[in-house]
């Protein structure tokens, strides 16, 4: 369950029947007001069990597909209707004019309660939350990877994987089964596991606002949750993709248990049917039905040219029957298709790649952390709006796999080699 989500749908249903009931006090309509007493009643009792499930899952770290997510104390302070209501007040204090919903804010989430040097506020965390769910959960790539929340005194995640490198005669590292004929005895067997640990990073942005533009709080409101949320979901899914693991999330393309494809034959930059054939064979058979295929959008405009060679001709194997005249394909072997600046240039290794998504391991911690200043850029009539949020991953796996029968690697990440 998406809890930010839910909270957010169960409060805006309680401000509508606030709404109702403040018209019908008015009218004198005093079983109907009753009746919506009630009604609000319900929703804040739900509000409340959301809350509480919501704090409880996040406890531990747990996955977010099984329905946890990040811990949330009900506690917590949330004067603000808006975020835009609450950048207004920050910047009515600079002028001297206080309001005391702030230092609430800021006490709630035990930042002090004075301005002081910096004149930091804390946003108030229902906001935070929004930015949170939009920037790790979704996009084409965040949505797909197995996504964890930890809890709020964790710094780091260690978990247990399987050490499975060979494959034709055993499982798990190393559990066999054997067929035994009556009272024989067989050889005992066992798994074999290594851990891996996942450190938080922590991933920061600011963004400068003019007094002027705060004046219009529906408008800010949007935009600094979108651009935040765009910000935090670019930089997030760089590292998942590329990411060198110093500093920030290791990514797939270095990840140890990443399989190369090699081009073909005096083959130049493009991309041929060939390439695509050997990386498809190249995934494990058992990650196929999750996989992708993940490119950057300068290699897919290459794809209507996609051949597969007959003779001396060849036939496309991209476009639809109809040709240029009917939507081209989102898949490629039935697979998905997912186009990202992130993936390396056309012609080097990493431009394309087929990757179970499912494979890779990101972990966040909590909410987001959001305070704006207005001592900053205090000349200039400017307030400094800060974005924190810690972050880590990396993919499963240390080494490709060897099949029976097989004398290639196979791994849930394929890419093609260097061809410039």
């Amino acid at each position: 369950m998406d809890y930010s989500k839910k909270i957010a749908e169960l409060k805006a249903q309680k401000a509508g029947l606030v709404t109702q009931a403040d018209a019908v006090a008015d009218a004198g309509k005093l079983e109907e007001l009753t009746q919506l007493n009630v009604k609000i009643s319900e929703v804040n009792n739900q509000i409340a069990a959301v809350e509480q499930l919501r704090e409880a899952s996040g406890d531990v770290a747990q996955p977010e597909n099984n329905g946890a997510a990040q811990p949330q104390d009900d506690k917590k302070t949330t004067p603000f209707a808006s975020l835009g209501e609450q950048l207004r007040a920050v910047m009515l204090a600079a002028k001297g004019t206080p309001d005391n919903r702030l230092a609430a804010v800021n006490e709630a989430q035990g930042v002090n309660t004075q301005t002081g040097a910096d004149g930091a506020f804390a946003i108030q965390e229902d906001f935070a939350g929004t930015i949170i769910e939009t920037a790790a959960t979704t996009g084409d790539i965040l949505s797909r990877v197995d996504s964890y929340t930890s809890g709020a005194a964790a710094n780091a995640v260690r978990f247990m994987t399987c050490d499975e490198t060979d494959v034709s005669e055993s499982v798990y590292g190393g559990v066999q089964a054997f067929w035994a004929s009556e009272a024989a005895t067989v050889n005992a067997s066992k798994p074999k596991f290594y851990e891996t640990k996942i450190d938080l990073e922590k991933l920061m942005a600011f963004i400068y606002i003019t007094d002027e533009a705060l004046e219009d709080m529906p408008f800010m409101s949007g935009l600094l949750n979108n651009a935040m949320a765009t910000a935090a979901n670019r930089l997030l899914e760089g590292a998942v993709v590329d990411g060198d693991g110093v500093g920030k999330p290791l990514g797939i393309l270095h990840a140890p248990n990443l399989v190369t494809v090699e081009k073909e034959s005096a083959q130049d930059k493009t991309l041929t049917f060939q390439n695509i054939a050997r990386m498809y064979g190249r995934i494990l058979p058992r990650c196929k039905t999750n996989a992708v295929w993940v490119m950057h959008p300068d290699l897919a405009e290459k794809l209507p040219f996609l051949t597969l060679p007959i003779g001396t001709g060849g036939v496309p194997v991209y476009l639809p029957p109809t040709g240029a005249t009917g939507t081209p394909y989102a898949t490629l072997y039935g697979k998905p298709i997912i186009e990202t600046d992130h993936m390396a240039a056309v012609g080097k290794k990493g431009d394309i790649g087929l990757f179970d998504l499912k494979q890779y391991m990101l972990l966040r911690k909590g909410t987001v952390k959001q305070d704006m200043s207005i001592h900053v850029e205090f000349l200039t009539a400017q307030n400094c709006f800060r974005l924190q949020l810690r972050a880590g991953g990396a993919p499963k796996g240390k080494s490709a796999v060897k099949l029976k029968n097989s004398k290639v690697l196979r791994s849930p990440f394929v890419v093609l080699e260097d061809r410039s």
